[in-house]
């Protein structure tokens, strides 16, 4: 079993993250989204690199999710984010979906 991950990736110049939110989730899942609030900002240093994840609320509009910058999608309850291995900086987000039980995210 491979590591999972939120889809996302590096902000384009000018852009604002959560544009990249919209972006990102056409590119990587193939569904359009309403981005909404931020619900958290996770700065975290690797041992050779440091990285800034912003989190949104994102609102499905269309399209069906599947994987096209990985080998899969999953819809998954947040309760059973820790069933999956994410990489370190993704714990502290995890940790805030499972403890105020929002209905769903992707993993």
């Amino acid at each position: 079993m491979g590591c999972g991950e939120f889809p996302g990736g590096k902000l384009e110049s000018g852009e604002s993250a959560a544009a990249a939110v919209k972006r990102e989730l056409m590119e990587e899942v193939g569904v359009e989204v309403r981005v909404g609030a931020l619900i958290d900002r996770v700065d975290h240093a690797y041992s050779h690199f440091r990285v800034t994840l912003h989190f949104h609320e994102a609102e499905y509009l269309s399209g069906r999710a599947r994987p096209r910058a990985a080998s899969e999608v999953r819809w998954v309850e947040p309760g059973t984010l820790g069933d999956y291995a994410f990489p370190a900086a993704s714990h502290t987000i995890i940790d805030r979906l499972r403890s105020t039980g929002r209905t769903r995210t992707g993993a």
